[in-house]
C-alpha cells in the first residue's frame, strides 16, 4: 500500500494553522502584532517540517520532539519575538495548535473528510476569520482616531482659526515660566493667525536655530505673546529646544473647554504629515 502525500498540500494547511495559532498567542498576549513577522514565522515553521515528510522517523522519539519544539520555537520567536518572555509565548500557541489539530482530526473522523477537502475547508474558514479580524481591528482604530481627534479654535488677538487636535498621552511637553503644559501646533497652521512680523520672527528662529534678541525687543507684540523656548526629550532624538508662545484662547468646543493664555509650542509641518490633525494636545488635556 502506498501512501501519496502532496507536499502543497501539507505546507498550505501547516501554514494556515500555524499563522492562526501564532496570531491567536499574540492577541491573547495582547502584544501588537507584526504581519510580515507572523507570515515570516508560520512560513518557517510550516516549510520546515517538509524535509521530515520525506523521512518521518527523524520525528519520533526524543530526537523528534527536540526538533519539533526547535522548530515551533523558532517560528514563534520570528513572529512574536522574545519580549515578554518567549518560553511563554511558545507554550501558549503550543497550546493553541494542539487544540486546533485536535479539533481537525475530529472533523475528520466525523465527517470523514480526506486531506484534500479538510484543507479547502480550512482554507476558507480561516480567511473569513482573517477578513472579520482585519474588519474588527480597522474599525477600532478608526474610533479610536475618531474619540481622540477634537475639533479647536485658536484665538490670537483679533485672529481666529479653526483645525484639529490630536490627544496625545506622550506629550508631556512642560512650560516651566508659565506653569502649563504646552499644546503642540503646525507652523502651517499657525502662520494665518500670526503677525506678518511674528511669521517673520519666527522664520528666522527656524533658520538660525536659537532666538534673535535684537529683533526680540523690537517685536510690538512680545509683551503679550511672549516668544521664549522650551526645553524638550524624545525618543529618537534625546533633547531640544522649541520656540513658544501663548494664545489668548485654544477653545475645544466638543468638549465645552477653554484654555487661557495657553502656552503653544511651533513646530515644522513635517509632524503632521498625515493632514489629519494639526497639533497635539497635552495628556489629560481633556476634562
Amino acid at each position: 500500500m502506498h501512501i501519496v502525500v502532496y507536499l502543497d498540500l501539507f505546507f498550505l494547511i501547516n501554514f494556515i494553522v500555524d499563522f492562526y495559532g501564532l496570531l491567536l498567542s499574540g492577541i491573547w498576549m495582547g502584544q501588537r502584532i507584526k504581519w510580515f513577522r507572523l507570515t515570516g514565522g508560520a512560513i518557517f515553521g510550516a516549510g520546515m517540517l517538509l524535509p521530515f515528510m520525506m523521512c518521518p522517523d527523524i520525528l519520533m522519539g526524543i530526537k523528534g520532539i527536540i526538533w519539533w519544539t526547535g522548530i515551533s520555537m523558532g517560528a514563534t520567536w520570528i513572529a512574536l519575538g522574545k519580549k515578554g518572555g518567549l518560553l511563554r509565548k511558545w507554550a501558549l500557541t503550543t497550546t493553541i495548535l494542539v487544540l486546533i489539530g485536535g479539533i481537525m482530526n475530529g472533523l475528520r473522523s466525523q465527517w470523514k473528510m480526506d486531506t484534500l477537502s479538510l484543507g479547502i475547508w480550512l482554507f476558507f474558514f480561516m480567511g473569513s476569520a482573517g477578513a472579520v479580524i482585519l474588519l474588527l481591528s480597522g474599525r477600532k482604530e478608526v474610533l479610536h482616531r475618531r474619540n481622540t481627534i477634537y475639533p479647536m479654535e485658536i484665538h490670537h488677538g483679533d485672529r481666529r482659526k479653526r483645525g484639529n487636535i490630536f490627544l496625545d498621552t506622550g506629550n508631556r511637553l512642560w512650560d516651566g515660566l508659565f506653569g502649563k503644559p504646552v499644546i503642540i501646533l503646525s507652523y502651517h497652521f499657525l502662520s494665518s493667525v500670526l503677525t506678518m512680523e511674528e511669521v517673520q520672527f519666527v522664520k528666522d528662529y527656524q533658520e538660525e536655530g536659537c532666538i534673535n534678541y535684537s529683533q526680540f525687543v523690537q517685536l510690538k507684540t512680545q509683551k503679550r505673546v511672549c516668544f521664549h523656548e522650551i526645553t524638550y526629550q524624545s525618543v529618537g532624538n534625546p533633547s531640544g529646544r522649541l520656540l513658544c508662545f501663548l494664545a489668548d484662547e485654544i477653545v475645544l468646543p466638543k468638549q465645552k473647554q477653554t484654555l487661557r493664555r495657553q502656552p503653544v509650542a511651533i513646530v515644522m509641518d513635517s509632524l503632521f504629515a498625515t493632514g489629519e490633525y494639526d497639533g497635539l494636545l497635552f495628556a489629560d488635556g481633556v476634562e
